[in-house]
């Protein structure tokens, strides 16, 4: 279904996208990042007719919801006020929806165009940060696998049938791939894998394979001081982790315990001395500033927190 609705919106304006190529040169390198198997012209295709559709679907429902609604009391007193606009006064429902139309239209074509474009580029960050978080655990079992004098195309292999390592998995599938299906060698392999993976810490690992097979280096001592070094540099991220959760901790305390207490201890007193407490604020910040408060920083804390 994906496949016939993509061919069918290439067909009408692929020729537009192919012809301005040079336009998304940067689109066309989070496809490939992404991984999503999909060319610039086709994916864009396929993103314009789908904001087209939104929009018509999008106009339509604002249409009839429009219609259990009457115009603006401001905008008749405005249309009476002003000379030129008096005799349309018959049509102005009818502008009015078809303004609203054009301008909901307009709107969702934009949005939904453009939620298509970042979102390749929102999946290559996410795949980025997953083979960033796993890069140490990986290189240290395909250290530990050339220690037994597996060979590099082998491990690669393991990896990609391990799928504890998420993207890395998937991006060592990519080069296999490459080496039995397409007849890469290894080295031309993973230069390509280097050059499309979206996470710059495993491109240079890649990099640096490829200087210790061709000047015909041992690949396990390279192996395991990678191992040493990303794990040095994973105990650094969580130790400088530790600290940024002290001071939001800090921060809470002061922001969502201690703060609140003091207000709701001031109001609860005003209100019995007989003063012009408001009783209102007091179930605002009790029911609303306080639990929305402590969902938002627990979000914000689980965003942060490092995959260990």
């Amino acid at each position: 279904m994906i496949n016939s609705y993509l061919k069918l919106a290439y067909t009408l304006f692929g020729w537009y996208f192919t012809k301005n190529e040079l336009k998304y040169h940067k689109l066309r390198e989070n496809l490939i990042k992404s991984r999503l198997n999909l060319s610039f012209d086709i994916y864009l295709s396929g993103a314009f007719l789908t904001s087209l559709i939104t929009a018509i679907f999008g106009t339509i429902i604002v249409n009839i919801l429009l219609n259990y609604y009457s115009i603006p009391l401001y905008l008749v007193e405005i249309t009476r006020d002003v000379i030129w606009l008096a005799p349309l006064m018959e049509y102005i429902s009818i502008l009015f929806h078809l303004i609203i139309s054009v301008l909901i239209g307009i709107a969702l074509i934009l949005v939904v165009y453009t939620s298509w474009k970042l979102y390749p580029r929102f999946i290559a960050q996410k795949r980025a940060q997953d083979i960033d978080q796993k890069l140490a655990y990986a290189i240290s079992f395909i250290s530990s696998m050339s220690d037994a004098g597996v060979l590099p195309i082998d491990l690669y292999k393991s990896l990609a049938k391990n799928h504890n390592y998420g993207t890395i998995a998937s991006e060592s599938n990519f080069l296999v791939k490459n080496v039995e299906e397409l007849g890469h060698d290894l080295v031309t392999a993973t230069r390509i894998l280097a050059k499309t993976t979206p996470s710059e810490k495993f491109a240079n690992f890649l990099l640096g394979t490829i200087t210790v097979i061709t000047s015909g280096g041992q690949l396990k001592p390279y192996l395991f001081q990678k191992s040493e070094q990303f794990f040095l540099e994973k105990q650094q991220e969580q130790d400088e982790f530790i600290d940024v959760l002290n001071l939001l901790g800090e921060t809470y305390v002061a922001a969502f315990v201690a703060g609140p207490l003091f207000l709701i201890i001031v109001i609860a007193i005003m209100s019995l001395i007989g003063g012009d407490a408001n009783i209102a604020v007091l179930q605002l910040i009790i029911y609303l500033i306080i639990p929305i408060g402590n969902v938002l920083f627990i979000g914000l804390v689980h965003s942060m927190t490092p995959e260990v």
